[in-house]
């Protein structure tokens, strides 16, 4: 799914990846391995001072977990993680949206 505009801001750039150091997103990945013990999301934000954005984890279709972010500047990254478990088996899905409930992205992963 494309990025969708928000009104003054968007996401420029969402990843689920092995790590994040330094701010930056370490080895993006697509799928998710046996080897894990966390899954990141990382997410760039532009416009969107002042505002709160929600990370929602989902498994299956079931909420697993909400993190909720407080956008400090005009360009900001944030980033989630979700403990990986033998049983964590099937299909993740880490939505984006803003206090209004609005979608700002969607991506998917598969373990």
């Amino acid at each position: 799914m494309a990025n969708v505009e928000y009104i003054g801001g968007s996401v420029s750039r969402a990843t689920f990846a092995k790590d994040v150091v330094n701010r930056e997103p370490v080895d993006s990945i697509t799928n998710i391995s046996r080897k894990l013990l966390f899954v990141f999301y990382f997410t760039e934000l532009k416009g969107m001072m002042g505002e709160t954005v929600v990370h929602r984890w989902e498994r299956h279709g079931e909420l697993v977990r909400e993190v909720c972010f407080q956008i400090g500047g005009p360009r900001w990254r944030i980033w989630s993680s979700e403990a990986i478990h033998p049983d964590s088996h099937g299909d993740w899905k880490v939505s984006v949206l803003d206090t209004r409930g609005r979608l700002l992205k969607v991506s998917h992963i598969g373990y």
